[in-house]
């Protein structure tokens, strides 16, 4: 009865379970309580003149573990179940638990390990994503359900025994150095859970905080990403960015799938717009400088943007992709889009003065222009569709396919003011493909360099 009129004092899922177990009895009456706290990790009650104590056991037992109950206790947590203590006590506890105690009873509950949870996890070992599981529960508990659902090299620490980072310069550096070691705490605190997130940030980590309880909310708020499950309490729910409405845990691939998709998407179609803001800079600070007619014709234009940029951007864009992240999004594409960019400009304003020199008309050393800019803008494509599947062959094959087309078929060709004059191809075939060996090996030095630099 005792344990009755506990379970029913609050709202929270121990509480239920032990309700549930013990409908059968009803509540007593009872004096004086003082309710349960993350921090303290008991609560109080007196019933007819008797007094309870009743929380985790190495919290109740801190200075009786010699305690044939606490050692039980040890070896059910230790397990994977949930265990907490009934005491009976004498004297009415202020803030600490009296040193005269007397054990009455072992709570021991079973945890329900989420079906999709071994999936999920195991999904992020392989994305290099470092888990860390945090918990108000046992140490012992904790790691041993963590060994269920799968998870590797399992480092335990009990957040009891936690510096406080706050306190001063060689505690806050003990502290990363625990929470960067470990990947099980138990007994942890709400506000050790903030610090834990803050010193995941402060080592460059992106955090991302899952919880369901009030408890999580400090934690939850301070994480780059704080996910909350439906079922959670509103707190959570208020804090957090995304709320994970059917509390499935096998949402969360899908989550990181989706925005490592969209960043791995970006750059690569960022470095098609910046190669060719790069030679439109470059051509147009040249034509300026020199007093000469812009390279080909705006129609040109249009053909080179849509096929060369538009329309493979456009499926890039959508792809999927699971590409890791890396850190360095602006420096990679700024590294590979402006050498390639300043060389499809020499090339451009190269073969355009030799097909002027060779008296060819405007619109002729135009299209001379645009074949030489879209082989180079197909071999950009090559590069950025891998690994290469077959719809990115199929896609730069039938915007190749396009272009020739452009400048083969009569009415394709006189739209957009195309004239081939065949005398000067074998020079715009030439430079072309000097320019394609060029963007190949600066490519290939970039490639070296971003491989050594994240192996």
């Amino acid at each position: 009865r005792v344990l009755s009129t506990i379970a029913g004092r609050a709202k929270s899922p121990t509480n239920d379970a032990i309700g549930h177990a013990l409908k059968h009895l009803k509540p007593r009456p009872f004096v004086r309580e003082i309710p349960f706290s993350s921090a303290r990790k008991w609560s109080a009650i007196e019933i007819d003149n008797q007094r309870w104590l009743f929380g985790a056991p190495e919290v109740i037992f801190a200075n009786h573990k010699q305690d044939k109950m606490f050692q039980n206790a040890k070896e059910i947590a230790a397990s994977g179940k949930r265990v907490l203590a009934l005491v009976k006590i004498e004297k009415w506890p202020d803030t600490k638990v009296p040193a005269n105690i007397k054990p009455a009873a072992l709570v021991v509950l079973s945890e329900k390990i989420r079906s999709d949870a071994t999936q999920t996890l195991q999904f992020f070992a392989e994305q290099k994503v470092n888990i860390k599981i945090i918990s108000g529960d046992s140490p012992l508990t904790v790691g041993a359900v963590a060994g269920l659902v799968g998870l590797k090299d399992v480092e335990i620490f009990d957040a009891r025994d936690l510096p406080d980072p706050t306190k001063s310069a060689a505690q806050a550096e003990k502290f990363v150095q625990i929470v960067t070691t470990h990947n099980i705490f138990g007994r942890v605190q709400p506000e050790q859970k903030r610090q834990i997130a803050e010193a995941l940030q402060k080592q460059g980590h992106v955090v991302a905080m899952t919880g369901d309880g009030v408890n999580d909310a400090l934690a939850l708020k301070k994480a780059d990403l704080g996910i909350a499950m439906n079922s959670g309490s509103s707190a959570t729910k208020a804090v957090a960015e995304i709320v994970l409405l059917d509390n499935k845990f096998s949402h969360l691939p899908d989550v990181l799938s989706e925005g490592r998709r969209v960043i791995a998407n970006i750059e690569r179609v960022a470095n098609l717009f910046v190669i060719k803001n790069v030679y439109s800079l470059v051509l147009a600070l040249a034509v300026t400088v020199a007093g000469l007619t812009y390279p080909y014709l705006p129609s040109q234009m249009t053909v080179i943007s849509a096929l060369s940029i538009g329309i493979p951007a456009f499926f890039f864009a959508l792809a999927p992709n699971r590409q890791l992240y890396h850190a360095g999004f602006l420096r990679r594409v700024l590294k590979f889009a402006v050498p390639v960019g300043v060389v499809s400009a020499l090339a451009m304003l190269l073969i355009y003065a030799i097909s002027l020199s060779l008296g060819v008309t405007r619109a002729a050393a135009g299209t001379n222009v645009s074949i030489v800019v879209m082989l180079i803008g197909f071999t950009v494509l090559v590069f950025l569709a891998r690994p290469i599947k077959v719809w990115k062959i199929g896609l730069i094959v039938a915007c190749a396919l396009a272009f020739v087309s452009t400048l083969i078929v009569p009415p394709a060709a006189k739209l957009f003011h195309y004239t081939l004059d065949i005398s000067t191809l074998p020079w715009t075939f030439a430079i072309g493909a000097g320019a394609v060996v060029l963007v190949n090996i600066i490519h290939q030095i970039i490639v070296r360099k971003e491989t050594k630099t994240n192996s």
